[in-house]
């Protein structure tokens, strides 16, 4: 019992300090002196819980999205029985790349996650779930293997735009209509539905939503790791910067 508790208290002061440091220094910027140190844990002790930087990143990730696909239900559920059920869909990854473009820091954070072969087992693996509860009527044959397959492309596609940070060249109202029409398309929605989606998707504030959505995730870092993360949402002058270009 004693050794379970001490790998307890391992796991929960890495995680608390990494959380802290990746969003002070982002994910690359953080080394695992730092995190040993700021979390007084020893090398040895380290790896038998985490194994490396990257099992620490598991664990954030699967919070990280466990409250994206919670936001995506919840998003469905406001929508009333008669919307498209892809528009949820399409709304939680605008927001997504609204949130890879407003914070450098998150962008990081997610392009690790989707080019760590763990971590973006698990996103494919919980995102077929989700496709198939959105896409089942447009792909009546399809089970959740299938939509595991189709996700292989379509987080590709998530990754590819992630990429690609937004310029004068490639606005970010352009890189969602890009990711929409390609993704809805991929996943068999009718080209007049997928235009409907898209004029509607144009029609929500991304960044108000974005922000929302960020707060509400590191309130929930906030409580789990018992952190002050509130004033650190988004490097304002980026955001302001954004809005004023439009």
């Amino acid at each position: 019992m004693a050794r379970r508790y001490d790998s307890e208290a391992v796991r929960n002061r890495v995680l608390s300090t990494s959380v802290r440091l990746f969003l002070e220094r982002g994910y690359h910027g953080t080394t695992m002196a730092a995190i040993l140190k700021e979390a007084d844990v020893s090398s040895s002790s380290f790896q038998n819980v985490f194994g490396n930087k990257d099992g620490v990143m598991y664990e954030l990730m699967k919070l990280m999205f466990s409250e994206q696909f919670s936001a995506a239900d919840s998003a469905a559920a406001l929508l009333g029985p008669n919307a498209s059920p892809a528009f949820a869909y399409a709304l939680e990854t605008s927001v997504q790349l609204t949130i890879a473009e407003l914070s450098e820091i998150i962008r990081d954070l997610y392009l690790q996650a989707y080019a760590s072969e763990r971590s973006l087992e698990y996103i494919r693996r919980n995102t077929a779930k989700h496709l198939q509860k959105f896409f089942q009527q447009y792909n009546p044959s399809f089970d959740e293997e299938d939509f595991y397959q189709m996700d292989i492309g379509t987080s590709g596609l998530m990754l590819g735009f992630m990429l690609r940070p937004c310029d004068d060249d490639f606005p970010l109202d352009v890189k969602i209509e890009r990711y929409l029409q390609m993704s809805l398309s991929a996943l068999n929605v009718p080209a007049e539905e997928r235009t409907t989606i898209i004029e509607g998707i144009k029609q929500q504030d991304l960044r108000s939503i974005a922000k929302a959505a960020v707060k509400q995730l590191f309130d929930v870092l906030s409580d789990t790791f018992d952190l002050e993360l509130q004033a650190q949402i988004f490097g304002e002058e980026e955001c302001d910067k954004e809005e004023s270009a439009e």
